[in-house]
């Protein structure tokens, strides 16, 4: 089966849905099967995912490149036009039906409306919708009631370089990845760990790693304001070298998020050996279980005694280690790709 995979999301600064994408094609190639794999990247077709552009000319160059089964790995599929073959849509999180006040400057929130279509249409026209945690399918059902048997439960997996062994010595620092949008909760973050300098003195700085986003300065004006400017490194968009690099230097890795669909963060921090607090967002307890340590991150005393006992208590954080990374095994490429594989064939 010639089977199409949509890899426009796929840049020289990874986004989540282009880390997907890629761990999905690095994991499909080390495993045996017949079918053969056509990758739509932006030569191939050169226009937006969410253009007229591409509702008009995609379906005419899927006829022509012959393909028989089409994997979108973001909600956008053709919906002007007849489909020819079975749709597959990868569901990562549904933000702009549950929560658009979480991203209140995003471009798709100019056009909720319209952009909501796009999503209402893609899921109804998609033959197989892949949600990426049970949390993510509960919300298929509850914004779009679908047909449930429709629904496919697949975990991402991780880059293998992640559970590499490594000497890599730990700089003193606490760590959070991702992006600066109000939902990612960085500012409760940064209270707990003021509040974690002024009642335990710890002595850890703080490295965030996210490419910088004009839209949203929040965090480095609270920076200034708690005066942390020589405890807070925001690094910026970092390569993936240097992000695993960072990942393994970290004593502790937060993840405050107010919702997630996946968190990528919780399971490539594990795979490093680094203990990790997360919020009690549903897909972050599902995704880490009992192998982090989940608090109200708008609870500032909470979160930074959470924070002062992971970073003081070796036990506690030889055991979160240990643990996250046996835990993070379960969350590989090869098995994303073998559970991507039967929804294919399924089709």
């Amino acid at each position: 089966m010639k089977i199409a995979i949509d890899t426009r999301r796929i840049g020289k600064k990874l986004s989540g849905i282009g880390r997907y994408t890629e761990c999905l094609l690095h994991g499909l190639s080390l495993i045996d099967n017949p079918h053969q794999y056509i990758r739509i990247d932006e030569t191939a077709a050169p226009y937006d995912i969410y253009s007229l552009k591409n509702q008009i000319l995609f379906p005419s160059f899927l006829a022509h490149e012959k393909a028989e089964l089409y994997h979108s790995p973001h909600i956008s599929v053709p919906i002007l036009t007849k489909k020819d073959m079975p749709y597959i849509v990868t569901v990562h999180d549904l933000i702009p039906c549950k929560y658009p006040h979480f991203t209140p400057k995003a471009k798709k929130n100019r056009l909720l409306w319209l952009f909501r279509l796009f999503i209402r249409e893609a899921i109804k026209k998609a033959d197989t919708l892949i949600a990426v945690s049970h949390t993510t399918a509960a919300d298929i059902e509850e914004c779009f009631p679908a047909d449930s048997s429709r629904i496919r439960m697949v975990y991402n997996g991780i880059d293998p370089v992640f559970f590499k062994s490594h000497d890599e010595k730990k700089g003193n620092y606490i760590l959070y990845v991702g992006r600066a949008d109000p939902y990612k909760n960085i500012c409760a973050a940064l209270s707990a760990y003021a509040r974690a300098i002024e009642t335990y003195k710890i002595p850890h700085s703080f490295l965030i790693i996210g490419e910088s986003d004009p839209r949203y300065t929040e965090a480095q004006a609270l920076v200034e304001h708690l005066n942390l400017q020589n405890h807070v490194t925001f690094s910026g968009h970092l390569s993936h070298e240097e992000l695993i690099k960072a990942y393994r230097g970290a004593d502790l890795l937060l993840m405050p998020s107010r919702y997630e669909g996946f968190g990528y963060p919780v399971i490539e921090a594990m795979a490093c050996g680094v203990p990790v607090i997360i919020s009690q967002a549903p897909a972050l307890v599902e995704i880490a279980g009992t192998h982090a340590i989940s608090v109200d991150p708008e609870n500032t005393d909470e979160f930074a005694e959470a924070i002062n006992n992971v970073l003081t208590d070796s036990a506690l954080s030889n055991r979160l280690s240990t643990e996250g990374r046996e835990h993070a095994r379960n969350f590989t490429i090869e098995k994303m790709a073998r559970e991507t594989l039967k929804v294919y064939e399924g089709c």
